[in-house]
């Protein structure tokens, strides 16, 4: 999976504390955290683009700014504006898997069939060999739980470049879940825990796997460990469709 929503948000109050006056929190706010108003998310991206534009601050986190700022636009019906953010975080860092996501997404709310995987097609094709962005589109599909085989390909592509990758054999686990292949996703959730034995996500998934392969014991325990490392992730995974 990606790691990049999952951490921006504290990335970003770091850097405005380490860049910015003590009494300014710049970009504190500028996150895709639902329960935020998305004008103050707004805002508070708005702070990080102008900041770099105007004083040369905060350049690693404009990418960023530009995605997040699209999703609050988005929340707030501003579709066309949603879409032209996530456009230029894409043109600011060409590899942000999870601006692809959401602009294809969008798009095909807009009507645009198909435009989702086509997104993340172009990305892997403008990355040959890149296991992150392998990676990252197989969690995309994995998430979305469409083009699963082609999402199998992109895992195994990037553990052929990169073999053993926690975070690859993470995203593995979940796509061999939602194929109903629950051996599988248990052998690649283990090979993943094997690594990093608080995996929230391998946890949480091979604890489901568990579940449907007749293993309760074993799978409500994997659960309640998934839940304590991470309080919100069976909301998280009901999101995206995936429940017990």
């Amino acid at each position: 999976m990606t790691l990049r929503t999952l951490f921006a948000a504290l990335l970003f109050a770091c850097a405005a504390l380490a860049a910015a006056p003590a009494s300014a929190y710049v970009g504190a706010l500028c996150a895709d955290e639902p329960k935020t108003m998305p004008e103050k998310i707004i805002a508070s991206c708005d702070d990080v683009i102008t900041g770099n534009r105007v004083y040369g601050h905060y350049g690693a986190w404009v990418p960023s700014a530009y995605y997040f700022r699209g999703r609050a636009n988005e929340r707030l019906g501003r579709n066309e504006q949603a879409l032209r953010d996530y456009l230029t975080a894409i043109k600011a860092d060409n590899s942000y898997v999870d601006a692809y996501q959401a602009f294809g997404v969008l798009e095909e709310k807009l009507g645009h069939e198909g435009e989702a995987m086509s997104m993340l097609d172009t990305l892997v094709q403008a990355h040959p060999g890149d296991y992150r962005i392998l990676n990252g589109v197989c969690w995309a599909r994995a998430t979305l739980g469409r083009q699963l085989d082609v999402a199998v390909s992109d895992c195994e592509a990037a553990l052929n470049v990169m073999p053993d990758d926690v975070d690859t054999l993470d995203s593995l686990c979940l796509v061999r879940y939602r194929k109903a292949e629950y051996g599988n996703a248990i052998a690649a959730c283990n090979a993943a825990l094997q690594r990093n034995a608080a995996l929230p996500n391998s946890l949480y998934v091979r604890g489901l796997a568990e579940l449907r392969a007749g293993l309760a014991d074993a799978g409500n325990a994997d659960i309640a460990k998934a839940k304590a490392i991470r309080a919100g992730i069976a909301d998280t995974y009901a999101a995206w469709g995936v429940t017990p």
